[in-house]
């Protein structure tokens, strides 16, 4: 609100915090990516031979189930960058 009134009366100020207003909001998404990686990160650690095993109970074949697995964990990374 404060910055949309100093943008409308222009000035060196009210351009100066525009511009810091969409770097903090540039950051805040960056930072949030980087947070959804780490999780996945750490979930895939934890979670990999688990999913595996019963990927590998379901399809019977091992290049089938590593391709699951790898399913598995894009769905999840791609449903946190959301």
């Amino acid at each position: 609100m404060l910055v949309a009134h100093l943008i409308e009366r222009g000035g060196k100020l009210a351009s100066q915090l525009a511009v810091l207003q969409v770097l903090l909001g540039r950051w805040s998404r960056i930072r949030k990516r980087q947070f959804a990686f780490l999780v996945i990160l750490a979930l895939h650690e934890r979670l990999r031979r688990r999913v595996y095993a019963i990927a590998l109970r379901s399809s019977g074949s091992p290049e089938d189930a590593a391709d699951i697995t790898q399913e598995v964990f894009l769905r999840a990374w791609r449903s946190m960058k959301d």
